[in-house]
């Protein structure tokens, strides 16, 4: 799950505001009050298991799981964005208003008007096909959400499905309207790319961009349920999360010592 900024509308427009406003994000603090502790705070788009991914290093986006500082970090930026406290900024938080997406963007408009005491956040909802249908950027800017918040889910495990698919500006869904940068010419070499260490070296520096410099988009957490299985089962897991009967094993033994039989 991921938070877009809609860059064509100011003062979206300004990296410095949509990073201050990632950073005023208390990631953990969503997993823990609101999702039971299930979910992975994150600190870039693609989780662990894809090819590419680089959650977890603490060389990008450490604030993002660090919420003392990344407050630090959002009032800094908000500032010498030229809106101390959030001073002068008016935006719309969307989303598509489902039990979750409710608690998640109440929570994060609450977070955000308390670091930019200053700022307004309005909240609204929409039906999903109609929300959808303004983020695409052949649709009039006007009717776009100036945030919103959006989720992905992999079609195959490599970052080409997650950074080239969803977010280049050319190529890509581009919800978040973004102009071509050397973002776009990094996730296009790495597509083309054989080596996979080249490939994820791409992939990494297009994250780091991605998170630190542009801030086109603010990672929230990476989904998790909880299983439970019997002891005598072992199950063979997908990268995609697909079920894969005929790989899972049972321990016979055990499991008719178990029922006693």
């Amino acid at each position: 799950m991921y938070i877009g900024f809609t860059q064509s509308k100011p003062p979206l427009d300004n990296p410095l505001v949509r990073k201050a406003l990632a950073a005023a994000i208390d990631r953990q603090s969503i997993v823990d009050s609101l999702e039971n502790g299930l979910p992975i705070a994150a600190n870039t788009l693609a989780p662990v298991g894809v090819f590419g991914s680089v959650a977890g290093d603490p060389s990008i986006g450490e604030w993002m799981l660090d919420y003392d500082k990344g407050l630090e970090l959002a009032k800094e930026l908000m500032a010498e964005a030229g809106y101390p406290d959030g001073e002068g900024i008016n935006l719309t938080i969307m989303h598509w208003g489902s039990e979750g997406s409710n608690r998640w963007m109440q929570a994060i408009q609450s977070m955000w008007a308390h670091v930019f005491p200053k700022a307004n956040f309005e909240l609204e909802t929409m039906e999903f096909g109609a929300f959808l249908n303004s983020l695409y950027p052949d649709s009039p800017v006007e009717q776009a959400p100036d945030v919103w918040l959006m989720g992905w889910v992999a079609d195959y495990p490599d970052q080409n499905n997650w950074l080239h698919e969803i977010l280049h500006a050319e190529e890509g869904l581009n919800f978040s309207r973004a102009e071509a940068t050397e973002f776009e010419q990094l996730t296009k070499e790495a597509q083309g790319a054989t080596d996979p260490t080249r490939r994820a070296d791409l992939y990494r520096e297009a994250e780091r961009m991605l998170i630190e410099d542009e801030a086109r988009i603010s990672p929230l957490f990476y989904t998790a349920y909880a299983r439970l299985d019997k002891p005598w089962l072992t199950r063979t897991n997908s990268l995609l999360a697909t079920i894969q009967m005929d790989r899972w094993s049972i321990e016979w033994e055990a499991k008719q010592a178990a029922l006693a039989q």
